[in-house]
C-alpha cells in the first residue's frame, strides 16, 4: 500500500504481474466506498425525466466516475491504454 485517495489507502498500481492481489484489494476498496454495485453491474443506471430521476442519475454518474478514476489512477502507464476509454 502506497498512497491515499478518497480517504482510503490504496494498493500498488497494477503492472501486470500483480493482478491477482491488485484485484482483491481493489474489490475491497470498491466495497468500502460503496462502489462495488456499479463495478459489478448490480446497480442499474437510472432513467427517467423527473427531478428525482435526474438527481439519481447525477449521483450515479458521479459514483461511476469515482470508480473509473480509481481504476485509472491505480494502473501503470502501460496498462492505462487498455482502460482509458472505459
Amino acid at each position: 500500500m502506497t498512497t491515499s485517495l478518497f480517504g482510503v489507502t490504496l494498493p500498488n498500481k497494477l503492472e501486470g504481474s500483480n493482478y491477482s492481489t491488485w484485484k482483491i484489494r481493489m474489490k475491497e476498496i470498491f466495497i468500502l466506498k460503496k462502489l462495488w454495485g456499479i463495478i459489478f453491474g448490480q446497480e442499474i443506471q437510472p432513467t427517467g425525466l423527473t427531478l428525482i430521476d435526474l438527481r439519481q442519475q447525477e449521483e450515479y454518474d458521479g459514483r461511476n466516475q469515482d470508480a473509473l478514476t480509481m481504476i485509472r489512477m491505480l494502473v501503470t502507464d502501460d496498462v492505462l491504454s487498455h482502460v482509458k476509454d472505459a
